[in-house]
């Protein structure tokens, strides 16, 4: 994540906020995985 994404560090304060943060960014990376497999005819969602 740090080299492709560009992520080298949190922009929030604290523990739960650096949680959220990241979560968020994990859940961006598994819906461009989901979107490459969908435009490559892998998987149809309906």
């Amino acid at each position: 994540m740090k080299h492709n994404d560009k992520f080298r560090r949190f922009t929030v304060r604290g523990i739960q906020n650096a949680k959220a943060q990241w979560s968020m960014i994990c859940s961006v990376k598994n819906l461009q995985k989901m979107y490459a497999i969908w435009t490559r005819g892998e998987i149809k969602f309906s």
